[in-house]
């Protein structure tokens, strides 16, 4: 579920608020901080017990229409998290990578064969094995929340679907900082985005209009 702050009051309430916005801004850096979208994520627990399908490892930079250090996003625990509820996972250190965008899931190989500007995901499974890369995870319970740069690997188990949670519910704010343009990897699949196509955005443009509301501004 996306743009759920475009249609409901209580979650506008919510999240577009300077007491949210603040600290992310000063964790990261950022001297203003405006709000781009939420994205509410549920993990089911398969049939007879099994565990649910989790989440790929990825970085969400290769769907993004802008770029940037400071596009922070805000992982929230609305239900408990943990090595059986569909625990998130990231690669520690990955967000320093100079490999380049990795392809997304989402985002295929060109049938032509020719070059889209993104590397195939290395094997992180295997490397986790061997030793050469490490795994960093938390439970949660509501509440808890995770900050994670753009370019960090993640991914998420399965849902084992037992107990007295067998939904994992989680939702993530995106967030757009001061060195945020406007330079998609496809102007026209940036387009075919909310926000993007409504608010006109020119290459290199900073964010701007009612879409990406600014939330703080550390002048006032």
């Amino acid at each position: 579920m996306r743009y759920l702050w475009r249609d409901h009051a209580a979650v506008r309430e919510v999240l577009l608020q300077r007491a949210v916005a603040q600290p992310i801004a000063d964790i990261v850096g950022s001297r203003t901080l405006r709000f781009w979208f939420d994205l509410t994520f549920v993990h089911f627990g398969g049939p007879d017990g099994k565990a649910g399908i989790g989440t790929p490892w990825h970085h969400d930079v290769p769907t993004f229409s802008f770029r940037g250090d400071l596009m922070p996003s805000l992982w929230l625990a609305l239900t408990p998290t943990d090595s059986t509820l569909s625990q998130l996972m990231f690669i520690d250190g990955s967000h320093r990578t100079n490999e380049g965008y990795y392809r997304s899931p989402e985002l295929p190989k060109p049938p032509d064969g020719s070059q889209d500007g993104f590397v195939d995901l290395p094997d992180f499974d295997a490397l986790i094995a061997k030793g050469e890369a490490k795994v960093l995870t938390w439970d949660c319970q509501p509440g808890d929340a995770i900050l994670l740069h753009p370019c960090t690997i993640h991914g998420a188990r399965g849902n084992d679907g037992q107990g007295t949670h067998p939904r994992r519910i989680a939702m993530t704010t995106r967030w757009l900082g001061d060195d945020v343009r406007f330079l998609p990897h496809s102007y026209e699949r940036a387009l075919k985005q909310p926000a993007v196509a409504q608010s006109r955005l020119r290459l290199g443009q900073r964010p701007h209009g009612d879409w990406f509301p600014l939330i703080y501004d550390r002048n006032g």
